[in-house]
């Protein structure tokens, strides 16, 4: 028999119950986002859509919430009676209940009369009343596996309802009492509590739904009684919660349990605590269970079950808590109790609880406004923008929460960034920039060469590039030249520096942000080469006198600088004479003994500390 109707959109709901904020502390604990007094059973979240839906069970009907907010949205009626499964396909918004011998499927995102549109079907065959106790669906084939408790088998139709069902087995004395799929992997786990033998002993088994249904057995024990399940896709696990021994069981379902080491590890809650209901919030890769006893929800770190915390406890709103599930996209859960509430717990730290870093002009800066990265964080990352205030000039804000960019002014910054998640969704902060420390500058010259007399330009850099003024100490002169990008050129004055290996002090004055250094210059100088020049009496007879005039030249000397000794000889007499201003002039007499012809006028100049030495010659004509 198949039915069809649009459901009723009633709020029941009823006081608003105040949340209290509890931090109970890092690394487990969450915030009570909101709560509401409403009747709670079994719990499902569409994470595409943020809706939890909450079944009830005598009813017929499920309250939607919003599971950013925690706040009612509307109830769902026209469902089967006693209904204890329930299920919801996020791709598509189909939401799965059964109970009694019915199954229903409301479409939750149908639009005008097809809005929350029931469709209702009986199970076929003879079906116990309160058999259908558990619900799965396979988001990839749309297929709906109904566990037949009584009748040791599921029920598997497709996403609409439509076509006759077909069964899947398990055997004669199987009771399925829960069930939960690996998306991911296609894989269907069914818990088999197998109450109806004589020794009951819970099975754990698994079915590939990608394989043709092939089945094989997960593990089995005597010392449990499921009371929650979940799959963990991203680490591969499987979870549940066992009230017979008060601890949670993580199963790895890639080993078998003859493997060395066996396939399960089990973390034991507080003598006296009740597990039930559990969820993965890939957020803070914790597996969260609800403590019925202890009035709490426990953090178990998925990576090392023996690592275990309080999440949330109270006693109100979590009085007989009992059942949570996730929202990983909003990094939120869903939780409802016996006592009538339904709660929504987040994770609070969406934002750096660290100061920013003092920044610095013209540094770069990196920084960021979102939290440090927790073990086991898997959820996608929260985004953040700006809200008010300003960012310094040269940084940016990214959607990630990183802050980078070189800032190019000192100041103090506030701004607000807003975070997409529930918790935590402004937060103001202060970013502050320092004036650039000079950045510490040295000169550098090549050794240089050259000729006294002769100006000479030298390049000299500075390092880093940056302005200001050089200042070079040469010989008793101070000359200065700007620095522009790094670099000045500077000009060594001719005859400024005495011939040999000097050294010329350089001294750089640095623009705002760098420092003044200091250096030297290696400057190898030459002697000016002179040139020396003679004239004589044309004719002179022996016994007499001859004159000659000596000049002494070099390039870019002034003849003021050309001072020293010259020698002149005429045959075998000789004799020196001072050069001043570039001048000699010598009269020595010929010998009597003198033979008659041409003589050589050899003028022989010694040099001076800074011009070097030559020879010149003229003839003289020697009669008797």
């Amino acid at each position: 028999m198949q039915t069809t109707g649009a459901a009723a959109a009633t709020k029941r709901f009823t006081v608003r119950v105040t949340p209290s904020v509890r931090k109970p502390g890092a690394p487990y604990g969450y915030d009570l986002v909101n709560a509401v007094n409403a009747s709670s059973g079994k719990t499902v979240v569409d994470a595409t859509a943020h809706r939890g839906y909450v079944l009830q069970y005598r009813d017929g009907l499920v309250d939607v919430y919003d599971t950013t907010t925690g706040e009612p949205v509307e109830t769902i009626t026209g469902l089967p009676d006693y209904a204890t499964g329930i299920a919801v396909d996020s791709t598509t918004g189909k939401l799965y209940v059964s109970g009694g011998k019915k199954v229903a499927v409301v479409d939750t995102r149908g639009t005008g009369a097809d809005r929350n549109k029931v469709t209702t079907v009986e199970v076929p065959g003879n079906v116990n009343t309160g058999s259908l106790r558990a619900l799965a669906v396979d988001e990839q084939s749309h297929t709906v596996y109904v566990a037949d408790f009584y009748g040791g088998k599921l029920h598997v139709y497709d996403g609409a309802l439509g076509a006759t069902p077909s069964t899947l087995a398990i055997n004669a004395d199987a009771t399925p009492s829960d069930l939960a799929i690996d998306q991911r992997r296609g894989l269907l786990y069914v818990v088999d509590t197998s109450l109806m033998t004589d020794n009951p002993t819970t099975y754990l088994r698994k079915f590939d739904l990608r394989a043709n249904n092939a089945a094989s057995l997960v593990m089995s024990s005597r010392d449990v009684y499921v009371s929650g399940l979940t799959i963990d896709e991203e680490a591969n696990k499987v979870w549940f919660s066992s009230t017979k021994d008060t601890s949670v069981w993580q199963i790895d379902p890639t080993r078998t349990p003859t493997s060395p080491g066996g396939n399960v590890v089990t973390s034991t809650l507080n003598s006296g605590s009740a597990p039930n209901g559990i969820t993965v919030d890939p957020s803070t890769g914790k597996l969260l269970v609800a403590d019925t006893k202890l009035n709490k929800v426990w953090a178990v770190d998925t990576a090392n079950p023996n690592n275990r915390g309080t999440a949330l406890e109270g006693p109100d709103p979590l009085t007989y808590v009992i059942r949570v599930a996730a929202d990983p996209s909003a990094g939120t859960v869903l939780g409802g109790t016996n006592k009538g509430s339904v709660f929504l717990m987040a994770d609070r730290p969406r934002f750096t609880t660290e100061e920013l870093p003092l920044a610095t002009a013209g540094a770069e800066l990196k920084a960021s406004v979102a939290p440090t990265s927790r073990a086991g964080d898997r959820a996608p990352a929260a985004r953040y923008s700006l809200v008010s205030g300003e960012l310094p000039a040269g940084v940016t804000l990214s959607a990630d929460g990183s802050l980078s960019g070189t800032p190019t002014a000192e100041g103090r910054f506030d701004f607000v960034v807003q975070s997409d998640r529930v918790l935590g969704s402004q937060e103001k902060f202060v970013l502050e920039v320092e004036k650039a420390a000079p950045a510490v500058t040295s000169l550098s010259a090549p050794a240089t060469s050259v000729v006294y007399g002769k100006a000479a330009t030298v390049t000299v850099r500075v390092a880093p590039q940056a302005n200001g003024t050089l200042r070079a100490v040469v010989g008793s002169r101070t000359i200065t030249a700007p620095v522009s990008n790094g670099s000045a050129r500077i000009v060594l004055p001719a005859a400024s520096l005495q011939p040999g290996t000097r050294t010329v002090a350089l001294a750089f004055t640095g623009a705002e942000g760098f420092t003044n250094s200091n250096g030297t210059l290696r400057v190898t100088v030459a002697k000016a080469k002179g040139s020396v020049k003679v004239t004589a009496t044309k004719k002179v007879k022996r016994g007499k006198a001859v004159t000659a005039t000596v000049r002494v030249t070099a390039p870019g000397l002034a003849a003021a600088a050309v001072n020293g000794k010259v020698t002149i000889q005429v045959g075998a007499t000789k004799k020196s004479a001072v050069v001043k201003k570039g001048v000699a002039v010598v009269k020595l007499t010929v010998k009597k003994n003198q033979k008659p012809g041409t003589v050589k006028v050899t003028a022989t100049w010694a040099g001076s500390a800074t011009v070097s030495g030559g020879k010149a010659t003229a003839d003289v004509k020697v009669t008797r």
